[in-house]
């Protein structure tokens, strides 16, 4: 799970300044935050759609996992904040970048060819039928099958005890976008409020 804050000085002044003006700032945070949550599937629904398999393949359309962790958000007992929690285990990596390590295995199987994607090895000789055969050259580890025809190896999986994953400057919305989002989510709320009751908001 993975929290980010939004809040650079700007927004947060603004934010601050419609909280102020209003006699129910958990409804505007409210609307916020669903406003934020709604952003940001919308952002991983449109990264599934833009953004095929490396390798080809069928897909396992992780950005739409991603999207499918996204918390419905939650306020402060002030009413003042709100958090919204992305609980896909793998996002953090996606945002961050940093090592990705094997826990419950000696290696990591990183794929090589669209049939291996999305496979874990013991799954990938079950469903094709294929035999895997471990070889070592020097500190590199594989995992080959055999070719149909020759006497050549195709490699499927490269095994590591490690990755190292490069953060996505894409893995979430565009800050300024979604401030302004959030901004006008927060103003129309207000603005609701004020016909409602017919004064201050």
């Amino acid at each position: 799970m993975i929290r980010i804050t939004i809040g650079r000085e700007g927004f947060r002044k603004k934010m601050k300044g419609l909280v102020k003006k209003t006699k129910r700032p958990r409804a505007m945070m409210a609307a916020v935050g669903r406003e934020g949550a709604n952003q940001l599937r919308k952002h991983f629904r449109q990264k599934d759609r833009d953004e095929p398999n490396r390798l080809g393949g069928e897909r396992e359309h992780f950005w739409l996992k991603v999207m499918r962790s996204v918390q419905a958000p939650i306020l402060s007992d002030a009413g003042t904040k709100v958090t919204i929690s992305i609980t896909h285990p793998v996002y953090g990596h996606k945002f961050r970048g940093g090592i990705i390590s094997a826990k419950r295995v000696k290696n990591l199987s990183i794929p090589q060819t669209p049939e291996a994607y999305g496979r874990a090895p013991a799954v990938f000789e079950q469903e094709t039928g294929h035999k895997l055969i471990f070889i070592r050259q020097g500190p590199v580890a594989l995992l080959a099958r055999r070719v149909t025809l020759g006497p050549f190896l195709q490699v499927e999986y490269v095994l590591r005890p490690f990755v190292r994953q490069e953060r996505d400057p894409t893995a979430f919305p565009d800050e300024t976008k979604f401030e302004e989002a959030l901004l006008t989510r927060a103003a129309i709320s207000m603005a609701a409020t004020l016909k409602r009751e017919g004064g201050e908001g």
